[in-house]
């Protein structure tokens, strides 16, 4: 009886520092309570911290009128018969 109390604290505790961490701490309960909660403290240090603030995504530049990479996607296009909005 004292193991199981034992256990479910220790599944409590492995919830609040997946919560801190910003993983679901529900989740990572019912993990320790059905694995161990060994095995589930040593999953959540192995993960990084998931954090909140967004990445931004990288900014591409447009290419430049006078770039070769320009001339060749007109090149093709004309070849393909296409204006440079990609219509026929």
């Amino acid at each position: 009886m004292i193991i199981a109390l034992i256990w479910i604290v220790l599944c409590f505790f492995i919830a609040g520092g997946a919560s801190s961490r910003g993983r679901s701490g529900v989740g990572w309960f019912f993990i320790s309570a059905l694995l161990s909660p060994v095995i589930a403290i040593i999953m959540l240090v192995c993960l990084r911290p998931i954090e909140d603030t967004p990445v931004e995504p990288k900014r591409v530049e447009p290419a430049e009128k006078d770039d070769k990479d320009w001339k060749a996607y007109q090149a093709w296009l004309e070849e393909q018969g296409l204006d440079s909005q990609g219509e026929s």
